[in-house]
């Protein structure tokens, strides 16, 4: 059973903790490596117990974590499905990483923000929506969506560019016209959502293109690449909560 009600520790009690159990890698969206200080990791350890001994997460009389907790970190560590993404917002300025991930027995939500890890329990069903519900509160845009051919555009892949999706121009159409000017308006917020599952075999699956999430002077976007008959195209559109979580789940269906 995963954690019971909202929890939040230090991200350096997570990352000793994540090490002592010998997990493995991190989740890519909740990244936390050990500090570099003078504290040899017996003491790191001491200290991380003693934090989560106060906030009833560590089992005295097993001598370790508490089993629930034990198994949020294992289910974090291999998902059977998982919603994840990255968060960037304005005002207030905040840079934070989010995964809502199910294993069959128990579903979690996680985010990692600044020096804290905040676990919670969700709905299995409602994965999507625990991490859309991490959005700051913004309304969809005024407007239609537009559709227009990736290879008409330019993709940045640079750190803090893949919010847009396109810049650039190597085409006059209306459409990929339509779609440069929103990614180079200026924005309040912007997230970049993924989805991953795995097999029978604990094979790992991931939507090869992330939902993109912008939120703009005149409300909220989505914009995402598509890949049909061959052809990748470039899709944006006015952003409702619903929509979101549909399209999540659209691409967790794709997974199948």
């Amino acid at each position: 059973m995963v954690v019971r009600h909202r929890v939040t520790i230090s991200v350096r009690s997570y990352a000793a903790v994540w090490a002592a159990e010998e997990l493995g890698p991190q989740h890519p969206a909740l990244l936390a490596p050990l500090h570099t200080d003078e504290v040899p990791p017996p003491e790191r350890v001491l200290q991380a117990g003693a934090e989560l001994s106060r906030a009833g997460l560590f089992d005295e009389r097993a001598g370790g974590l508490h089993p629930d907790l034990r198994h949020t970190f294992r289910l974090l560590a291999r998902p059977s499905v998982e919603f994840y993404g990255w968060i960037v917002t304005q005002r207030p300025a905040a840079n934070l990483s989010a995964l809502a991930a199910w294993d069959g027995d128990g579903a979690v939500l996680a985010v990692l923000d600044g020096d804290t890890l905040t676990l919670s329990p969700v709905r299995p069903a409602m994965l999507a929506e625990a991490l859309v519900d991490r959005l700051p509160q913004t309304p969809p845009a005024h407007g239609r969506s537009v559709t227009a051919p990736a290879n008409e555009l330019e993709t940045q892949h640079e750190p803090g560019a893949a919010f847009a999706g396109t810049t650039g121009s190597k085409t006059s159409s209306p459409a990929a016209r339509a779609l440069q000017r929103l990614a180079a308006a200026p924005r309040t917020a912007a997230a970049q959502l993924y989805v991953a599952a795995r097999d029978g075999a604990s094979r790992r699956a991931r939507n090869p293109y992330p939902l993109n999430v912008l939120d703009l002077p005149d409300g909220r976007w989505f914009m995402q690449h598509a890949n049909t008959s061959g052809q990748v195209w470039v899709t944006a559109a006015p952003a409702s909560t619903q929509s979101l979580v549909a399209r999540l789940g659209e691409m967790r269906r794709a997974l199948n």
